[in-house]
């Protein structure tokens, strides 16, 4: 959604909605699960830097009662887990809430850097956390608090075949991982490049 001022486009408003229903049955089962997921963003065109924030808001469903022969945790078919829940690659997006907000700016035509924060809880605390494989971690009634994460990468594009991105991210563990697998808090810096 462009703002214009005197016939120029100087800020950009944008909007992503998604959604999804899984139902069937499942190992004698019912499944009823569901994600929503919101971006809202806005963008100022004509600044220094270009600089654009946004805010998410993540939703996928977690079973409430795992005695009642019904399960509620969506499914997370193909995830991406880096690019929607923090570069730690630490979660997948089934019991979960995330609370987002991010920071882009561009130096140069070139250049892209970005920053972000998420809060993580469980959507219930009668699920299990779900690890980047899918595969159940905790025990349910250990509270919600799964913690935060900071992640601060860039992008610099040589030309249109080869660029190179780095990053440092932190996963800052709540109660609930607290409770699990008392640990440190978990930092990774990368490097990578992509010839195309």
């Amino acid at each position: 959604f462009p703002v214009s001022e005197c016939g120029v486009d100087t800020r950009v408003y944008d909007v992503d909605v998604e959604g999804g229903w899984q139902f069937g049955d499942d190992n004698n089962q019912t499944v009823r699960a569901g994600f929503l997921t919101a971006i809202l963003g806005h963008t100022w065109k004509q600044a220094m830097w270009t600089p654009r924030v946004s805010g998410l808001f993540y939703y996928g469903s977690g079973d409430r009662n795992a005695k009642d022969n019904r399960n509620n945790t969506f499914l997370t078919p193909f995830p991406l887990a880096h690019a929607y829940w923090a570069l730690s690659d630490n979660l997948t997006g089934q019991n979960l809430y995330d609370y987002g907000l991010q920071l882009d700016v561009k130096p140069t035509k070139e250049t892209s850097l970005v920053t972000a924060w998420h809060k993580f809880d469980l959507a219930t605390s009668g699920d299990k956390l779900y690890n980047v494989a899918g595969a159940p971690v905790g025990t349910p009634g250990k509270g919600t608090d799964v913690g935060n994460a900071w992640d601060v990468y860039g992008f610099y594009s040589f030309n249109a075949n080869l660029d190179v991105q780095a990053g440092y991210s932190w996963f800052f563990y709540g109660d609930f991982i607290d409770a699990t697998a008392k640990r440190g808090d978990a930092t990774q810096f990368y490097i990578q490049t992509s010839l195309r």
